[in-house]
């Protein structure tokens, strides 16, 4: 469709002029001309000087206009313009081979797919995000229950409080105590991990807590301590928020495979995609030393 441009009636007084004077001056140019006070239009005045054209016919688009002959032409052509030349289309954007977008989509996981300017690229980019900052929080909150515990036991558990409750319980033999004993300093010397781990695990190293109290002890109860029980809370505790946190990041490896695959199957759809709806199928037996190549298109 053509757009017209609206061109003011002032810039056609011009040539009508133009025209007009061409039709009556000579050849000489036009002149200047000076009303009397009798009413009688005198000759051209002797002092006045060749009065410039309202309109030149050497101005192009003036020439254009007068060369069209046909007012009611001359008066269209004059409104109308070129129409603008179609801005060229962008080329279809073409995706990566299987093997690039499949590492790319695999290290950023909808890297490609953002690419090829696919919405679950982005989707895959926001769950990457959202996965990131859950693992933090969970793997963060996981690791304060855990030093929260360790100082608590650091303040509140000795081995010494161990020997001399445990002796004092009568419930536990003396070379028992003594080995257990020695057990306990060699953890805390060359094991911190396996010393926390055994006084939250066996009920029978109870008797080194500070709060130790022997009533109603058994030889299967060996006696009670509030800040044993608390010890063993913040542990589970630790342990199941690091556990969410390995969930979490099983997660983020499963979203950069389903991404790396995602990207791998689309651009190898695109490279199969033949003219006239044919499909490219390869089948391929390493094992075997065999190969097939078959072209598929769907019947209508």
């Amino acid at each position: 469709m053509r757009r017209v441009r609206l061109v003011p009636l002032a810039a056609l007084l011009p040539v009508f002029l133009c025209g007009a004077a061409r039709a009556s001056l000579p050849a000489g140019g036009a002149a200047l001309f000076s009303a009397a006070p009798g009413g009688q239009l005198p000759g051209p005045a002797p002092s006045a000087a060749p009065a410039t054209p309202l309109a030149s016919p050497a101005d192009p688009w003036v020439a254009r206009m007068l060369r069209a002959g046909d007012p009611g032409a001359l008066f269209q052509r004059a409104l109308e313009s070129p129409a603008p030349a179609p801005e060229a289309e962008a080329a279809p954007h073409r995706p990566l081979k299987p093997g690039p977008a499949a590492l790319l989509s695999a290290a950023v996981p909808g890297g490609e797919q953002m690419r090829e300017g696919k919405l679950r690229g982005y989707v895959m980019l926001g769950i990457e995000a959202g996965l990131w900052f859950a693992y933090q929080g969970l793997h963060s909150g996981g690791k304060d229950r855990e030093a929260s515990a360790e100082r608590l036991a650091s303040a509140s558990y000795s081995v010494d409080a161990y020997r001399a409750n445990a002796a004092d319980s009568g419930h536990v033999d003396q070379a028992t105590i003594d080995r257990r004993a020695a057990q306990l300093r060699d953890w805390q010397l060359h094991s911190p991990a396996d010393f926390w781990d055994a006084i939250a695990r066996d009920p029978s190293l109870i008797f080194g807590w500070s709060d130790y109290r022997s009533s109603g002890a058994t030889p299967d109860v060996p006696g009670s301590s509030q800040l044993y029980d608390t010890y063993v809370q913040r542990r589970d505790d630790s342990n199941r928020l690091l556990q969410h946190a390995n969930t979490v990041l099983s997660g983020v490896i499963l979203n950069h495979i389903i991404s790396a695959f995602d990207a791998f199957q689309s651009a190898r759809k695109f490279q199969r995609q033949l003219p006239m709806g044919v499909r490219m199928k390869v089948n391929l037996d390493p094992f075997g030393g065999r190969a097939a190549l078959s072209l598929v298109r769907p019947l209508p």
